[in-house]
């Protein structure tokens, strides 16, 4: 039988989504047909913690992460099948250097 995108049989991908956001790279993945067994989202930024949350409300506690990238260690990443990042939203990136602009900048 052939099996799915990502599918690893039955099971599912487990999935580290660095630099999470809301959910856009996951939300892509399944709307992709890719099978999630189980997703670890790492995101500093609180309010997009909680969009996350309310975004994906079956997600086990713990499963959202309040960190920076730089303080996640090797065993953060072991057992994953696959990382994901995510790019910033230009509007509202407070990275360094970044260049504020209204919603309607692409």
């Amino acid at each position: 039988a052939m099996e799915g995108p990502g599918s690893r049989g039955e099971e599912g991908l487990k999935v580290l989504e660095l630099f999470s956001g809301i959910g856009g790279m996951r939300v892509s993945l399944e709307g992709a047909g890719v099978k999630l067994k189980s997703v670890v989202a790492v995101e500093i930024n609180q309010e997009c913690n909680r969009t996350y949350r309310h975004n994906f409300p079956e997600d086990p506690a713990g499963a959202v992460r309040a960190k920076l990238v730089e303080q996640l260690g090797p065993a953060d990443f072991g057992g994953m099948d696959l990382w994901t990042m995510s790019p910033p939203c230009q509007p509202y990136s407070t990275t360094k250097g970044a260049v504020q602009r209204d919603d309607a900048d692409p």
